[in-house]
């Protein structure tokens, strides 16, 4: 008996001190990166995957301020009616993300958009990104999650020249279908040149229209 009452006061120990222990539904959060020339204002999208019921987060996107000017933030996707905050600080950009009720379905849920200050031809500046709080919607509790570091690149971006040799040809288009059947891998740096429509991830809609501005071109 004693063994048993025991065992019940360590477990409701641990429910009482460790409650973010014992969050379900872990979250994968994914940041996209984005290609500009100096003086562009671009965008990058955070998407979260399936099950999450994401109810409210803080992400941290921590930057060189004198190589990105932050612009703005607003609710994408899944997230679309929801509330975005964002806090500019010295070291980057804090947002803020609620929502009335908790979000399950995969995709996007804010952007955030950056104009480019720095100069330098080609370049790359890199954003920390971390996530200090990302709560269940219906248990305040906090979701494990992971997120990966994103980029910019500053270049001279042309839409849908996915092998950058200056112009969008068939070969372009033949390199997009081969990755679309697995065949190739294109790095973050072609995929975001491949966002034809500009919403932050690429697929066949993306390769079709490649293909299709390179049969304009041709006649």
């Amino acid at each position: 008996m004693k063994k048993i009452l025991s065992i019940l006061i360590s477990l409701f120990i641990l429910f009482a001190l460790c409650p973010a222990f014992f969050a379900e539904n872990p979250a994968v959060i994914s940041v996209t990166s984005a290609v500009g020339k100096p003086g562009d204002t671009i965008t990058v999208f955070v998407s979260i995957s399936e099950d999450t019921n994401l109810g409210n987060s803080r992400i941290d996107f921590l930057y060189d301020i004198n190589e990105l000017e932050y612009i703005g933030s607003k609710a994408e996707g899944v997230g679309v009616n929801s509330i975005v905050a964002a806090v500019p600080n010295a070291s980057g950009v804090s947002v803020g993300f609620i929502t009335s009720s908790g979000i399950r379905e995969e995709g996007n849920i804010f952007s955030v958009s950056f104009r480019i200050i720095s100069s330098k031809i080609p370049s790359r500046i890199d954003i920390s990104v971390s996530v200090p709080e990302f709560v269940d919607a219906d248990t305040d509790l906090k979701i494990p999650n992971t997120v990966n570091n994103t980029f910019i690149i500053i270049a001279e971006k042309i839409n849908g020249d996915l092998d950058f040799d200056g112009s969008v040809t068939i070969s372009d288009a033949m390199l997009g279908f081969l990755w679309l059947a697995g065949k190739v891998d294109l790095d973050e740096t072609a995929l975001v040149s491949a966002d034809m429509n500009g919403d932050g991830a690429t697929g066949i809609c993306d390769i079709m229209k490649i293909f299709m501005l390179v049969a304009d071109s041709n006649g």
